[in-house]
């Protein structure tokens, strides 16, 4: 996990910064988001201030559970987690007092009505409260500059850090580029990311997005969801269509492995693709891997690499390997609910 940010008694004071060695209090905490990705507040009424749910890991638990228990308790929402942010620490130098919050970004599963307070967060007058996150983040910034306690300080700083994290993460654009053999743009199109790691990268196509498409020289609307896979060391990619919840097709690319440099993905298209749609699998644009290889002069030894990278893909989806093992239905939650 990334360090985000680490916060000091110098954020306000001016002087050097100090820094604690100890760990006293590890925590886990984050924004939570419901359908319409509205964010979840915890307004302590008593003193009229703000905060992310969440709280202190327990002895046998992991951050990434006690975030969702937190939220539990809190907000009565059954959650799970669809990004991991980084983590925080504040160094509380006066009070030696180092504070480690792992912090995360979720979305509601199912809504709970038992909400399960502590009996300070009741003195507090503690509810949620739903908001867009760029009102969240104005209500942080308003507070911090009024109020001089400095443990709300420490909060405030901190939760609008997670807020501030968390936008620039949902806002996050990727642009995917196709391309034909000899490096000839094919089509392209824009996305959002939901995951990066070394070896692949998932993205979010969005109802009503743009697809430019070079080869025919026209630009399309895409009236559907979908969430996309793209591996960084495998000769494939996927693309799933979400309808009403759950994925209705899936077309994959033959291609050379993606590659990513700043906020672009390219990759060549090897032209024969497989579809799954109404229950069954196929294999597609053969007529047309054979006409370029022939006119683009594809060289013997990739003609024999795409046919054992289909059957290498048939197997892989037979044996329900990544990405059809459920690693493409975890991000579902991350459409909005009434357009998935």
């Amino acid at each position: 996990m990334q360090l985000i940010r680490r916060i000091t008694d110098s954020d306000w004071s001016g002087d050097t910064p100090k820094w604690l060695d100890t760990v006293s209090r590890y925590a886990a905490r984050g924004v939570l988001f419901d359908s319409e990705w509205k964010v979840a507040m915890m307004h302590m009424t008593k003193l009229q201030l703000y905060k992310l749910p969440g709280g202190g890991v327990e002895e046998g638990e992991d951050p990434q559970s006690a975030f969702l228990r937190e939220i539990l308790e809190e907000t009565g929402c059954i959650a799970e987690v669809i990004h991991e942010l980084g983590y925080i620490e504040e160094h509380k130098v006066s009070n030696a007092f180092l504070q480690h919050s792992s912090c995360y970004a979720g979305k509601v599963v199912q809504h709970s009505t038992s909400i399960s307070l502590t009996d300070e967060e009741i003195a507090l007058g503690m509810q949620v409260e739903w908001m867009d996150i760029d009102a969240a983040v104005e209500i942080m910034k308003a507070a911090l500059q009024q109020n001089v306690d400095e443990s709300d300080r420490f909060m405030l700083l901190r939760d609008l850090t997670i807020l501030e994290e968390t936008a620039k993460w949902l806002s996050a654009s990727v642009t995917i580029q196709a391309r034909k053999y000899g490096d000839r743009p094919h089509y392209e199109w824009r996305t959002t990311l939901l995951e990066r790691t070394d070896s692949h990268i998932f993205v979010l196509g969005h109802y009503g997005r743009k697809l430019k498409h070079f080869t025919k020289g026209k630009t399309f609307i895409v009236e559907n969801w979908t969430i996309e896979c793209f591996p960084f060391d495998f000769w494939f990619t996927v693309s799933a269509d979400v309808i009403n919840g759950k994925i209705a097709q899936y077309y994959c690319n033959i291609s050379e492995p993606a590659r990513m440099e700043g906020c672009m993905v390219t990759f060549v298209d090897l032209d024969i693709d497989l579809i799954y749609k109404r229950g069954k699998w196929e294999i597609v644009d053969e007529d047309e891997f054979v006409s370029h290889a022939a006119k683009f002069e594809y060289p013997p030894e990739l003609i024999a690499r795409v046919r054992q990278e289909v059957e290498r893909l048939q197997e892989r989806i037979a044996l329900r390997q990544f990405p059809f093992d459920g690693s493409i239905e975890r991000f579902i939650p991350c459409i909005p609910r009434d357009s998935a």
